[in-house]
């Protein structure tokens, strides 16, 4: 193990006394201070199984760290359009986020392809209903910028 990964090592010691002094409870967001610190150890190629040993995380946390920090947190799901459907598009530059400042929230879309009944809110607060599922596509494509 190299001088940089027993620094390191005992930087996540310390932080991670010190968090369980300061942050009551047990189930608690780890600060990022140990995940970026876990990372670097990772990367200087200690595996994550060494890593959860040395320190006293469980293995599980430090790969779903790793799976979130790879895929930006999120995990691709299939979905079936038989039921309905929301999907949320996020706003563009075409698209305001605040409206006579207030913050609206990103286009949503409600339905899916057998329905006859598909809403639309644009974030400025129209709502348009009763829209096909191709009419929904071609109008959330033109709200946007698409």
């Amino acid at each position: 193990m190299t001088t940089e990964s027993a620094d390191l090592i005992s930087e996540i010691k310390q932080i991670m006394a010190q968090y369980r002094r300061e942050v009551p409870g047990r189930r608690r967001a780890w600060p990022e201070a140990i995940k970026s610190r876990v990372k670097r150890l990772n990367d200087n190629g200690l595996s994550l199984y060494s890593i959860a040993q040395l320190i006293g995380i469980p293995y599980v946390t430090l790969k779903n760290w790793e799976r979130k920090q790879k895929t930006g947190g999120f995990r691709a799901v299939t979905v079936k359009t038989s039921k309905p459907v929301t999907t949320v598009v996020p706003p563009t530059a075409k698209c305001p986020t605040t409206v006579e400042g207030q913050t609206v929230k990103p286009l949503t879309v409600v339905g899916s392809e057998q329905s006859s009944s598909i809403a639309i809110t644009h974030p400025s607060g129209i709502r348009i209903e009763g829209l096909s599922f191709n009419e929904a596509v071609q109008l959330s494509e033109r709200w946007l910028g698409l």
